[in-house]
């Protein structure tokens, strides 16, 4: 649950930087609540697991690199797109800047995020919570449907950097 808490976390002060850490962390708490419900219907979903793992692995810290376990990028590698994380930023940092490039701000996540972010209701406005976390864009995306669109998505950011 810690875990989730932190992708929590990350996900929404990624979307509002300026959001007290405070207001951050009670909004995380709520959503990673209702998270248990949202992971039963995944693995509930009759497709393979290796279609939902790289999700699962997103939420556990555990996406080899992709900041898994709090590990970063090995030393003077780069994603596909250019991006390294910062040199000077402890190591625990690094891996949350790695996650968030590869989930979030990477070309090949931001063409897929672009891509869902086009069929929604035009008011609507895509974040992290809503990749990460499986939260509903609005109440005109059905939860089944939106659980489709994001898992294997997930699969597409990390295969893409």
């Amino acid at each position: 649950m810690e875990a989730w808490q932190q992708c929590a976390e990350s996900a929404i002060t990624l979307a509002a930087p300026s959001q007290p850490q405070e207001e951050a962390c009670t909004t995380a708490l709520a959503i990673t609540k209702a998270l248990r419900a949202r992971v039963r219907q995944v693995w509930r979903l009759p497709w393979e697991n290796n279609w939902k793992e790289v999700w699962w692995r997103l939420l556990q810290h555990g996406v080899v690199a992709a900041g898994g376990h709090g590990w970063p990028m090995k030393w003077g590698t780069a994603c596909p797109c250019g991006w390294q994380h910062s040199a000077a930023s402890p190591r625990a940092a690094q891996a949350l800047q790695l996650r968030e490039h590869v989930f979030w701000t990477c070309t090949g996540a931001s063409a897929i995020r672009r891509a869902i972010q086009h069929n929604l209701p035009g008011s609507v406005q895509l974040l992290p919570r809503h990749v990460w976390l499986l939260e509903q864009p609005c109440q005109t995306v059905r939860n089944e449907v939106w659980n489709v669109v994001r898992v294997p998505s997930c699969t597409e950011c990390h295969v893409k950097s």
